[in-house]
């Protein structure tokens, strides 16, 4: 494993994986749980075997349930992923910090940093609102 631990950019996949991995399984796991029983009761009274109910009624259903946890969850590792430069991985926040070293403009820097992270946020936000929307008009519809 070390070709591959010794490079920080995988370091940092695998803590980050790792890190949200269980957190998303339990996102998964409340919303399965959170379906009503008489849904799953009506699939399998309509001749539905548990794979073909698990794929039309239990995933489509949960997805919808848990989109804002999940949604949650990615702004979070957003977030989380500042921490990546402390295994030398230069990313955003990394980054910013050698230019801080070079032009002695902390403010400036972080500031632009700090837009970056914002900017990143708000189109992930913008879309899960998005999907969440469009998982609703197709619930509406009878999809």
């Amino acid at each position: 494993m070390w070709p591959y631990l010794r490079d920080p950019f995988w370091c940092a996949t695998a803590t980050m994986t790792l890190h949200t991995a269980a957190y998303i399984a339990e996102i998964l796991r409340g919303a399965i749980q959170a379906i009503p029983p008489g849904e799953i009761e009506a699939a399998r009274a309509l001749g539905m075997s548990r794979p073909k109910a698990l794929f039309y009624i239990i995933l489509p259903r949960a997805a919808r349930i848990g989109l804002p946890a999940y949604s949650n969850e990615v702004i979070l590792m957003l977030k989380a992923s500042a921490l990546a430069s402390t295994v030398t991985l230069l990313e955003l926040t990394g980054m910013a910090r050698t230019i801080i070293a070079r032009t002695y403009l902390p403010v400036e820097i972080f500031f632009a940093a700090g837009m970056f992270y914002l900017l990143m946020a708000y189109v992930l936000v913008r879309g899960f609102k998005l999907l969440e929307r469009w998982l609703r008009v197709d619930a509406c519809q009878g999809r």
